[in-house]
């Protein structure tokens, strides 16, 4: 990005598309996110390499009511980040995909801001629903952690119902 950039510019924004897929880009010092989605049907964001990115390595936003759009899938697969805030914030309202693959990914906390209690970030995996309707076949596994603190919070899922079968109690490899 451009040392001028606005504050608030995104590496890659796609909005109301309906079936997304980013793969192999390298997206380095956006001011905002490296790439944030938001309404779209289907989503693969995989092989992406993002650095120095001021808030979140990648923001998804899904089922965004006012462009009458349900999000149905999500895989968001080794990428590789460091970032700010969140490695990946998936934020959902209403309804969400009914299957959420969140794995592979190396995300790196080294630059991340200092914990806040009250807005619950940074996180490494940052999962928000805003609605109990939320109920995702959600596999997070086999992510990997980069970065040592004591205050350093790794994976956080609130208001999602997961749905039976789903795999999330080990999001990292060890």
């Amino acid at each position: 990005m451009a040392d001028d950039a606005e504050t608030s510019t995104n590496g890659l924004y796609l909005l109301n598309i309906n079936n997304v897929t980013v793969k192999g880009c390298k997206i380095n010092n956006a001011p905002y996110h490296g790439i944030f989605t938001r309404a779209f049907v289907s989503a693969a964001i995989t092989d992406n390499v993002i650095n120095g990115v001021g808030q979140d390595g990648i923001k998804v936003e899904c089922d965004w009511s006012s462009y009458n759009v349900t999000s149905e899938n999500i895989v968001i697969t080794n990428n590789s980040l460091s970032q700010g805030k969140n490695g990946i914030r998936v934020k959902a309202y209403k309804s969400f995909a009914k299957n959420a693959t969140i794995t592979g990914n190396t995300i790196d906390m080294t630059n991340a801001a200092e914990f806040d209690e009250k807005e619950g970030e940074p996180c490494g995996i940052l999962l928000v629903a805003k609605d109990a309707t939320v109920e995702p076949n959600l596999i997070v596994s086999g992510n990997i952690k980069k970065g040592t603190g004591a205050d350093l919070h790794w994976f956080s899922l609130e208001g999602f119902s997961p749905a039976e079968g789903s795999n999330y109690s080990a999001p990292y490899s060890e």
